[in-house]
């Protein structure tokens, strides 16, 4: 319906006051009686005053309604102000509008406190600064793993932690870094990743970090214990055919009273036996030996000496030290870095020494395919950093695929088993890990994935 009524009483008032106004003007010409118009015109006088009136109380109510809007205050109740007076329409108007921005802002306190408590849960440290270098939130993360308390300006933490807010002033956007900060009791490797966002015209810096020590210590004590339990297997494995065999040759050694036969008291068949057994014996033994040198292996991978490195250069190692190899099976390894001055922290060495064991892998599973290819690839994606091993060979079932990073497990009668276990470790040292993708009869994809 609009404001009718106000509109009504507003057409009403200027019409009497117009009807006023020519009865004053035709009284003034032709009335003989000077008293007439001259009480007309206070009649005019109130009406004008009372349009005024009327006109100044709307304005009012929405000069106040505006306010509460700026203010963001919506306890007003129109419905219980002025009644009548063409008002009603404006107030349930106003009232409707009040509630449902009421609605609307205890959705979005509740929706802002449901954020908050999950920025407070989340492992990583969260900080957000203004343009004027206040501190507009420092969640419970960002607290414990600096050691610090909730400050509140920037520069109190140049003040207290020079060194982490000398790293994240040399970031640019969309850069990360790595920072390692002594504490009380242990040392923390803080990845460190900063951004920045416009928000109502005014930027604010975005800082997240996380602890990838903790992170890899975690990891690691979970594969040492799939490794003690391997280990634990395989020795059982190797010692209990042993004791058979020793106990079998003291049989035959050893005479009814308990003593040991002399030469002559062995039987020949016996010899054989005792012959056969040692040599068993020796190859279970260099065979325990060999998988002992293969769990030190595994058990002394260094820690990472991480350095910004040009893929560019990795690839043209890898590329220089296993063409020949390659081209004795007749398979051509390509090489492709997009953008080519892509640079990723790793420790070289390392990487290359698992590029190396992905590339004998493939060459191994392309056996006889037709297509005799191996692509090396690395490119940035999502805030990630990869390196890629693409095989064309028979690719790996889906039973054996959750199964080749565990340590001693191979699918090759020749294999050691620690290969890629060797890899996972490296890549989890490095605060990623590997990813692989395959279908059988078409090929594997290992993707080593950096997170800087």
């Amino acid at each position: 319906m609009g404001f009718n009524k106000f509109a009504i009483q507003l057409y009403l008032r200027f019409g009497l006051l117009l009807v006023n106004l020519i009865a004053i003007a035709f009284l003034a010409v032709k009335s003989p009686y000077t008293l007439l118009p001259i009480a007309l015109g206070l009649v005019a006088f109130v009406q004008i005053f009372e349009l005024i009136q009327l006109i100044q109380k709307q304005n009012k109510k929405i000069s106040k309604f505006i306010f509460s809007l700026k203010h963001a205050d919506y306890n007003s109740n129109y419905l219980e102000q002025e009644r009548g007076a063409g008002f009603d329409e404006l107030n349930e108007a106003f009232q409707l509008i009040t509630d449902r921005l009421k609605e609307n802002k205890l959705e979005n306190e509740s929706y802002l406190q449901f954020l908050n408590a999950i920025v407070e849960q989340i492992r990583i440290g969260l900080i957000t600064i203004n343009s004027a270098g206040e501190v507009k939130m420092m969640n419970h993360s960002a607290i414990k793993l600096l050691n610090l308390p909730n400050l509140k300006k920037w520069h109190r933490f140049e003040e207290k932690s020079p060194e982490f807010a000398q790293a994240v002033n040399k970031l640019g956007e969309s850069q990360k870094t790595l920072l390692s900060i002594a504490g009380e009791n242990r040392n923390r490797q803080l990845a460190i990743h900063f951004n920045s966002i416009k928000l109502l015209g005014e930027k604010h810096k975005i800082i997240t970090f996380y602890d990838i020590k903790n992170e890899l210590e975690r990891k690691e004590i979970d594969s040492y214990n799939k490794l003690i339990s391997i280990l634990t297997h395989e020795i059982m494995n190797s010692v209990t055919p042993l004791n058979s065999l020793t106990d079998t040759v003291g049989d035959l050694v050893r005479s009814e009273d308990g003593g040991v036969k002399k030469a002559g008291e062995i039987l020949d068949e016996d010899v054989e036996d005792i012959a056969a057994s040692i040599s068993t014996i020796q190859k279970r033994s260099k065979g325990m030996l060999n998988f002992i040198h293969d769990y030190r292996k595994i058990a002394k991978i260094p820690e990472p000496s991480l350095n910004e490195t040009a893929v560019k250069e990795i690839f043209q190692n890898i590329h220089q030290l296993m063409q020949s190899e390659l081209d004795k099976k007749n398979i051509e390894l390509q090489c492709h870095v997009q953008p080519a001055p892509l640079k990723i922290y790793l420790d070289q060495g390392l990487v290359e020494q698992v590029l190396i064991n992905l590339i004998i892998n493939a060459s191994h599973a392309i056996g006889e395919s037709d297509k005799r290819q191996i692509e090396l690839k690395a490119y940035p994606q999502e805030g990630r950093k990869i390196i890629e091993v693409k095989d064309y060979g028979k690719g790996i079932s889906a039973e054996l695929i959750d199964k080749i990073f565990v340590p001693f497990f191979s699918t090759k009668k020749t294999g050691s088993g620690i290969g890629l276990s060797l890899s996972q470790q490296i890549m989890q040292k490095h605060g990623g890990n590997i990813e692989v993708k395959s279908k059988e009869g078409e090929g594997s994809t290992f993707q080593l994935i950096f997170r800087f």
